[in-house]
């Protein structure tokens, strides 16, 4: 392992600082460094075995060093997983692990940069990656299908790349801590992702680098959006939302043309959006005949427009009942009509 180590800190020497996560990701340690270790480990571990549990039964911690290479050679985790590491360590790396029973929570320290799962193909419960007040990159290569939540407490830099063999995702959550007032919080990846359960944005600032979830065309249930000082991102390939499209209280959509590959919603919330002034990227949208409409209190969208939009996605040009029948519009702004 002598050799590994003094890679490792070659490689660290040159990524400290605030700039490591940048220069490290140029450095591509997924060509550079993780097929050394991917040699190295597993052989390490081929030996080590007969001595470590292959199983670990229940919750496990990891913080230290110490921790990480105690369960180095573990290939399952019954229990939650929380990583949560301390300001030591900058890679992180666990070769073997295939399962986890529960949560796998990623944390990084002050001055981590990467970690691999090589060959992790399940989580049982939520992926939470804790990008706050430090962002890292993790990589999942064997990760095809999740069908729990995948939250991300955002960061400055939110890099989802490490998702690269996802398939199906279950639930995405994008959320900002609620102690952070500032932005802007930057995502990108998750770009070969088609379709995917659910989708929610609690985010202050969010912005989108490069082809974020450029290739996501269905939602099976709801798409749930609220955005502070930040415009409607992430959703431009979407064509099939299956539940609801909620978006409330988001102060920088004015509208929805992000939305113009939609083709087909379940439901509609629009309320206290007091920016938000067109909403014709909707009105040829299909929509259930029993579906539930909300445009409520949205003080730069014509009241008017709000009606139009109702009897275009109800297909009854003289539809007039907007305040029952799974149908509410009002608080809405001028000008009016019947």
């Amino acid at each position: 392992m002598k050799k590994v180590f003094i890679l490792l800190s070659l490689l660290c020497s040159i990524t400290t600082g605030a700039s490591a996560y940048s220069e490290i990701v140029q450095l591509n340690p997924q060509v550079i460094l993780f097929p050394i270790l991917d040699l190295d480990y597993l052989k390490e571990c081929n030996v080590r075995r007969s001595v470590h549990n292959a199983v670990h039964t229940g919750n496990l911690t990891l913080n230290t060093a110490a921790d990480v290479e105690k369960y180095r050679c573990v290939k399952e985790v019954t229990g939650n997983l929380t990583i949560d590491l301390d300001n030591k360590i900058t890679i992180f790396y666990l070769p073997w692990l295939e399962k986890v029973g529960g949560k796998l929570s990623l944390e990084a320290g002050a001055y981590f940069n990467v970690g691999k799962f090589s060959k992790l193909h399940t989580v049982s419960g939520s992926i939470v990656i804790n990008n706050r007040p430090r962002s890292a990159h993790w990589w999942f290569p064997a990760l095809k299908k999740h069908n729990g939540t995948l939250e991300v407490v955002a960061g400055v830099l939110n890099d989802l790349t490490g998702f690269e063999s996802l398939e199906y995702l279950g639930k995405l959550y994008l959320r900002t801590h609620p102690n952070d007032i500032w932005g802007p919080f930057k995502f990108f990846g998750l770009d070969v992702l088609t379709k995917m359960g659910r989708l929610e944005y609690s985010l202050r600032e969010g912005e989108v680098s490069g082809s974020f979830l450029s290739q996501l065309v269905q939602v099976e249930s709801n798409v749930d959006i609220q955005l502070r000082n930040s415009s409607l991102f992430g959703l431009g390939s979407i064509q099939s939302i299956g539940g609801r499209l909620k978006i409330t209280q988001s102060d920088w959509v004015y509208n929805l043309n992000n939305l113009a590959s939609l083709q087909e919603i379940g439901s509609l919330y629009l309320d206290d959006n007091p920016s938000l002034n067109n909403v014709n990227a909707l009105n040829n949208v299909d929509f259930p005949a029993n579906g539930y409409l909300k445009i409520t209190n949205n003080g730069s969208l014509a009241n008017c427009d709000a009606k139009t939009l109702v009897r275009n996605l109800r297909q009854s040009p003289n539809w007039n009942s907007f305040n029952g029948s799974n149908t509410y519009v009002y608080g809405n702004g001028y000008p009016d009509c019947n």
